[in-house]
């Protein structure tokens, strides 16, 4: 990730040639203009038909076969078995590189459906994330975050008694955790109300943590954070944002370098967000308790938070345990990652 993002900003230096657009519109989506909020990136999204996305819907009545559905809302009518009631809704999006399949993605998938009755909503924006086109993701977040929320949005008007904004959770890992904050920012403003929760398993940190475009705690009714490889130093496997954003930051180990990762595995750091949260969801099994962090970064980097009662909650339990604020935890090398209490 290192080489693709480092030639990625060399490029995005280059002004773009006068022959290109400097806006694209898209019906459904709205306009992009590579002079707005993402003129920092000094490039437009690809169209949805080279991004792709697909989104499977996941029950436990289909755990095996998902239905698919369409942001412009062809086929939703025949999904009607999956709205019949209140249900939450939890959206999965995967990072650069990513795609709906990963095995993070699955895990978490089949751990939910054990879970609440719930529908499970996967996002796979796969060509619109390949390696080692890293700003091209980037500028594709937005796009794929507006397709999201025109979803929500379709499915809310054909199942109003079911679908309900405040019970609709999106997960995004890395660039996956910015698309959900572009889909939570158009679902307001298509709809003047707040999705539910926001998590971004180690929001990505390449250009977005120096700009005003990243995932913020205004993108939801609550949003929760894990920083696990926070830090500008990108050879070192610092590829997430380190500075709190969210109602409540969670910073394991000091939220930059992970027991067990090793130098050479620059990904390891980053991907343990995803193993903690999937972990987290077996909450008889294994459970992060944090602690409340008041000092400034450098105290949570090194740990220095007062010993107060844990009660706080890293991962999924986070929202039911009402935590807020700077939150540090430590954690074991290997699975299960929590320490028991």
């Amino acid at each position: 990730m290192y080489l693709a993002v480092k030639a990625n900003e060399l490029r995005k230096k280059a002004p773009l040639p006068a022959a290109y657009n400097t806006e694209v519109c898209y019906e459904d989506l709205g306009c992009f203009s590579s002079q707005g909020m993402m003129s920092h990136v000094n490039m437009l999204p690809e169209s949805p038909d080279v991004v792709g996305t697909s989104f499977a819907l996941y029950t436990r009545m289909n755990r095996e076969h998902p239905d698919t559905l369409d942001y412009k809302g062809f086929n939703l009518t025949a999904v009607r078995r999956h709205f019949t009631k209140v249900r939450g809704i939890i959206v999965i999006v995967h990072g650069f590189k990513g795609h709906g399949r990963n095995e993070w993605v699955l895990n978490i998938t089949e751990k939910l459906l054990e879970g609440d009755d719930r529908v499970v909503i996967v996002v796979d924006w796969a060509n619109g994330a390949l390696f080692p086109h890293y700003t091209t993701a980037v500028a594709n977040t937005d796009l794929v975050g507006r397709q999201i929320s025109a979803l929500l949005q379709r499915l809310m008007a054909v199942y109003p008694e079911a679908v309900q904004p405040q019970r609709v959770h999106l997960v995004g890992f890395s660039l996956g955790a910015h698309v959900c904050g572009f889909c939570g920012r158009h679902f307001y403003n298509g709809t003047q109300q707040m999705l539910g929760r926001i998590t971004a398993l180690d929001a990505a940190g390449p250009l977005f943590e120096s700009y005003s475009t990243h995932v913020t705690k205004d993108d939801a009714s609550y949003v929760d954070t894990i920083h696990t490889s926070g830090g500008t130093y990108i050879w070192l496997g610092q590829l997430g944002m380190e500075k709190p954003f969210a109602h409540a930051d969670f910073y394991p180990n000091g939220g930059q370098k992970q027991p067990g990762c090793s130098l050479f595995d620059i990904g390891c750091n980053h991907r343990r967000a995803q193993r903690y949260f999937t972990e987290s969801l077996l909450q008889s099994q294994c459970r992060f308790k944090s602690r409340p962090c008041d000092g400034d970064m450098d105290a949570v980097y090194r740990g220095d938070c007062p010993p107060k009662n844990a009660t706080g909650e890293m991962g999924y339990p986070s929202y039911f345990a009402n935590t807020r604020g700077l939150q540090f935890l430590t954690s074991k090398s290997q699975s299960p990652f929590c320490i028991m209490s």
